[in-house]
């Protein structure tokens, strides 16, 4: 990012320079490995972007006469950036006086801001839970919106063939309070299970779980355990009467990823990072816009105060359902 050039004087201006040169120390320096970037699709660009999706289903049929072709993308994912800007202003006499004792940990603090927005965006979109676009269904003369949301029961396993039956990508409140193995065999049955187009299962396989910083410590200790209680039974299976330790299974197979933008302390994310079905889309315009007003500025000549923003241009959208599962673990007491 350039430097400003300012109109101030002295120790003003060169106050606004190093703030400008702390923010971009910051921002460049800082590896871009946000959980947002490494689950979901990273789109370039800062304006209305529509994002073509593939819907594959593979099959071989005997060969007779005039050969078939499948189209594959036959939907698309359309959506508009916005703009999220951040500043600060001070009065010019300020930094120009000897009391100025510099600007703190602020540059540091908004860069650091500025990085973590995708993660911001993303995981807002993941707790609002929107209605998926990828099953509006265009047609003449307009569209018909989407009913099926991200996380929802009612996915269809073909778009265009709703005899194929649907499949749920959530596990609702009350079914478990905490990660066990019961829980784990669910989430990775379901996610092995889970159909492809063509009516085949895509045997994906969980990697990661995207976690609130309050479940954590619990997501850590469980997928680092080599040993679990198990429960033994009566004959008839009907009854608990003792437990005996039994090797954890999961045991180092999915990577807890603690999410600190999430509000919601009870919902949990399994994702497959390497699917190539990306549950989100997340569109980032580049390195924030930096906007200095100076002396010359009409900010200061109203005010007397100088300043320094940055704009932002991302936006985000949920994608596709296959790689992407919510579990509520909140129980149904509460």
């Amino acid at each position: 990012m350039p430097t400003p050039q300012l109109g101030l004087q002295h120790d003003a201006s060169q106050a606004v320079i190093e703030f400008s040169q702390e923010f971009d120390s910051v921002f460049v320096a800082a590896p871009s490995d946000q959980w947002s970037r490494q689950f979901g699709l990273v789109v370039p660009g800062k304006f209305r972007h529509t994002i073509p999706i593939p819907i594959d289903a593979p099959g071989y049929v005997e060969r007779s006469g005039d050969d078939g072709m499948r189209e594959l993308y036959a939907r698309s994912l359309s959506f508009e950036p916005k703009e999220w800007v951040d500043g600060v202003t001070v009065k010019a006499s300020m930094l120009e006086g000897p009391d100025f004792i510099g600007w703190n940990k602020a540059p540091t603090n908004m860069a650091q801001e500025a990085l973590r927005h995708p993660d911001q965006l993303v995981a807002t979109m993941l707790e609002a839970n929107p209605l998926l676009d990828f099953y509006r269904v265009e047609r003449r003369g307009g569209s018909v919106a989407s009913t099926i949301h991200l996380f929802d029961a009612l996915h269809p396993v073909n778009v265009f063939e709703t005899s194929r039956g649907v499949q749920s990508n959530l596990i609702a409140q009350g079914s478990y309070v905490d990660f066990t193995e019961a829980l784990l065999t669910a989430v990775v049955g379901r996610f092995r299970a889970w159909q492809a187009a063509n009516g085949r299962p895509m045997h994906l396989v969980p990697s990661h779980v995207l976690v609130p910083a309050g479940r954590l410590i619990a997501a850590q200790k469980f997928f680092a355990r080599d040993t679990l209680l198990e429960a033994v039974k009566t004959v008839a299976g009907t009854e608990n009467v003792g437990a005996v330790l039994a090797p954890n299974v999961f045991q180092n197979t999915i990577v807890p990823v603690v999410v600190d933008e999430f509000t919601d302390a009870d919902y949990v994310y399994f994702v497959c990072a390497s699917a190539a079905s990306k549950p989100w889309a997340l569109q980032d315009g580049g390195a924030p816009e930096e906007i200095v007003y100076d002396k010359t500025s009409d900010h200061y000549k109203n005010t007397g105060f100088v300043g320094i923003k940055y704009i932002l241009t991302q936006g985000v959208a949920g994608c596709l359902p296959h790689a992407i599962m919510r579990v509520d673990l909140k129980s149904t007491a509460r």
